[in-house]
């Protein structure tokens, strides 16, 4: 029971009338709101709306003589089947759509906290032990007054795009919309509303209307985490094909990403997405589960007939010096490395590459297959594959705009793991490049990644300087055994300099290292 949590922006968008109101609970537990006061839309004071208990007993707490803000949507809305009467009410209330106002007149907004479960006001639990919030919680919540001047600046915001979101859309529109839905920029104007998850799934919707493939893989390279492969190749089920219709749409959009992909011509953002599609769409790159390659693509029932072409189109990337590291790094994750062939044919690129990622990816790419196959590349980083690079932020990225991101992505050996687990230790370190003199990053501000055993990724940033002199230094990833360094792989040049407000970190570029 998936139940979306919506930030103000959106629940604005969604919704035609905003109000306070009172609520009010029978002997039957329905419940009446009475509104108090108009925030937006045409319901007036003293209004009561009765048909809001389908809605509200998704939320908790929610009782007799309770204030709230209620988002509320008068248009019709087509509900499941164990919620279709639900339609018959005049109003719907948004998911996530309730404010409860609480006796300070402060406000607290609803999420869910566990799912399955309820949406849960801030401050209130009901599992495992129920609680409610205490009044130091509920004083430091938004006041009221407060929150009128949020639903008041953002009511301005919206209807900048309100338009634009609720018309037929037209390929004049693809600027703006794009716009819209664009998280990877550095721009940092309008983020409310590029953030907002309701008003970018609308933007979305608008874009997939126009069923345009390229537009539609343009869009997956300016939104983060958006179009899966699958749906990108699946019909909608607006569109009501028959089956034979299905599978030629089908086959035409896998051959529209392999005529992408084949292309040189084409931007290279596009090439790389179609290349992270096929990955998708394979469904075998699991992070923590290594599957035989030779199983790949022959058994994929959308790719099969494109499996053989495909394969080679990938070979000819990877094989080529000329072509951009990340896309060949890419490519080499459609090839079948456990045939003979196709990994002597990597060794062969590996010895060449000029690039730490492309380098790399064929470490860790190896691993997957087996750790014999990695020790045959004879890697300078030792027992493991390891990297540091350094994320590119959007503009609307929740960190501060001047942080510096490092990302750590490492893979161990299997027959070190299944020694040594408890006894590893992966840390970041500092390496002076003028005295070799070492510091090892304990105290880091962790801000992401994944760990799945043997490999996993860390997104850090270096927050503490402490006790580090400035000078130029290599950042890399470092695992160790009890006390020995197992792997010591491809790093990032940095700087660390005094300034008037202590010291500070910088990347140094390839070019100046």
């Amino acid at each position: 029971m998936n139940m979306p949590s919506y930030d103000l922006d959106s629940l604005v968008y969604m919704s035609t009338d905003i109000v306070i109101a009172n609520l009010s609970e029978d002997l039957q537990h329905k419940f009446t709101a009475t509104v108090t006061e108009t925030l937006y839309g045409s319901l007036n004071p003293g209004e009561k709306l009765d048909t809001l208990t389908p809605f509200l007993t998704f939320f908790d707490p929610m009782k007799d003589g309770m204030r709230v803000v209620l988002f509320l949507d008068r248009r019709p809305h087509k509900y499941d089947f164990f919620h279709s009467d639900d339609a018959k009410s005049p109003f719907a209330v948004a998911p996530s759509g309730v404010y409860l106002i609480d006796e300070y007149q402060h406000v607290h907004t609803y999420y869910q906290m566990n799912n399955p479960g309820p949406y849960e006001a801030q401050g209130y639990r009901d599992f495992p032990h129920r609680s409610v919030s205490t009044k130091e919680q509920d004083l430091a919540m938004p006041s009221l007054d407060e929150m009128r001047g949020k639903i008041a600046t953002s009511l301005v915001s919206v209807q900048t795009v309100r338009p634009l979101l609720d018309k037929v859309a037209t390929r004049d529109d693809i600027h703006n919309l794009m716009r819209l839905i664009d998280t990877r920029s550095t721009n940092r104007e309008d983020c409310n509303l590029r953030t907002a998850g309701a008003i970018t799934e609308r933007a979305l919707f608008q874009i997939r209307s126009l069923n345009d493939p390229e537009l539609l893989l343009r869009a997956s390279t300016l939104a983060s985490n958006w179009e899966s492969a699958l749906s990108f190749i699946s019909p909608s089920s607006e569109m009501r094909l028959s089956q034979a219709e299905e599978k030629q749409f089908t086959a035409s959009r896998v051959k529209f990403l392999l005529d992408t992909l084949s292309d040189p011509k084409k931007d290279v953002s596009l090439r790389t997405e179609a290349v992270q599609f096929f990955l998708d769409i394979y469904g075998f790159r699991n992070k923590n589960v290594n599957i035989p390659s030779t199983k790949i693509p022959m058994d994929n029932p959308w790719l099969t007939s494109y499996a053989i072409e495909l394969t080679s189109t990938a070979k000819t990337i990877f094989d080529d010096d000329s072509q951009n590291a990340h896309l060949r790094s890419l490519c080499l994750q459609l090839l079948p490395l456990d045939q003979p062939a196709i990994s002597a044919d990597a060794r062969q690129v590996y010895a060449r590459a000029q690039t730490d990622e492309l380098r790399y990816v064929i470490e860790d790419e190896f691993l997957k297959v087996s750790d014999t196959l990695f020790e045959g590349l004879h890697a300078s980083g030792g027992d493991a594959a390891s990297i540091v690079t350094v994320e590119t932020l959007g503009g609307c990225s929740w960190i501060a705009p001047d942080s510096i991101v490092f990302r750590a992505s490492y893979h161990e050996r299997k027959g070190i793991g299944d020694k040594w687990r408890l006894e590893l230790e992966e840390h970041p370190v500092l390496t002076n490049l003028r005295t070799k003199q070492q510091f090892v990053l304990r105290h880091i501000s962790v801000v992401g990644g994944w760990s799945g055993g043997e490999s996993g990724q860390s997104e850090f940033r270096v927050d503490d300087l402490t006790g580090i002199p400035p000078g130029k230094y290599s950042l890399a990833y470092e695992i160790d055994h009890t006390g020995k360094i197992l792997s010591n792989g491809y790093s990032v040049a940095v700087a660390i300099n005094e300034t008037a407000k202590g010291k500070e970190l910088s990347v140094i570029p390839p070019s100046k290292k």
